[in-house]
């Protein structure tokens, strides 16, 4: 099912959590933010002010409990304490993971794909960050094994990202995810393919063992005057654009 696009910045997930476990996601809207990041732009590295940035993340929930990460397409995944606070730190990673309260784990992202997980028990959460280097590297993967587990406990949104209508890649590419088809339809018009992000996240997630895979349905590149898009940006002469976050915690 497609969540609706509302007016608020920050939003609750379609998804049956467990008790205890709670997620967000925002929109680039009703934030401080000037042009081209307007307006509720969470990322300090796209070159926004960082006063502004700041306002906008202090709006968040445990404003003062998120995990920033440094995300680098990569595969590594931190296991985040309250020690990660002190001082904050600065990772680079592309993933996290937590088994304490009141600590968020989130990724920012603008057409990649956020994915949250959580297990039945409500005693782990994790956030990746997951864009096709991503994914071919193993994140998924290794964010899993990360989190000690049962497979068939875990359940897992994806989050708004670029939908394979807009989503044109090379035969290269194509041939580096040569085990998932059903991810790939022929645009004979360009000579490219489409490639969808979430089918090939569905059938990571299913050969691991996962069965509980939820999908927001929110195209970024469809919805990019609420969510930040960085391929509409550069299709529409824009340098830069912003990065909205998706978060998980424990209560």
């Amino acid at each position: 099912m497609t969540e609706a696009v509302l007016s608020s910045p920050i939003r609750t997930p379609h998804w049956s959590l467990p008790k205890g476990v709670k997620a967000f996601y925002t929109t680039r809207k009703m934030g401080t933010s000037q042009p081209p990041y307007d307006s509720n732009n969470l990322a300090m590295h796209v070159g926004d002010n960082a006063a502004d940035v700041q306002f906008n993340r202090d709006a968040l929930p445990l404003s003062d409990s998120i995990a920033w990460l440094t995300q680098v397409h990569g595969i590594r995944c931190l296991r985040v304490t309250k020690d990660y606070f002190v001082p904050l730190e600065i990772a680079k990673a592309d993933a996290s993971f937590t088994t304490d309260p009141k600590i968020v784990c989130a990724v920012m992202t603008a057409d990649c794909m956020p994915i949250l997980v959580a297990n039945k028990a409500g005693t782990c959460v994790a956030a990746i960050h997951a864009g096709w280097r991503g994914l071919v590297n193993g994140v998924i993967e290794n964010t899993i094994a990360a989190m000690n587990c049962e497979p068939e406990t875990l359940t897992v949104w994806v989050g708004p990202h670029i939908s394979q209508r807009h989503f044109q890649v090379s035969e290269d590419l194509r041939q580096v995810f040569a085990e998932y088809p059903e991810a790939f339809v022929r645009d004979v018009e360009r000579g490219k393919y489409l490639c969808s992000l979430a089918k090939i996240a569905r059938e990571k997630c299913r050969a691991i063992g996962i069965t509980s895979f939820f999908e927001s349905g929110i195209c970024t590149y469809v919805h990019h005057g609420d969510f930040y898009s960085h391929r509409y940006a550069q299709h529409h002469d824009q340098s830069q654009t912003g990065r909205f976050v998706c978060g998980i915690y424990l209560q």
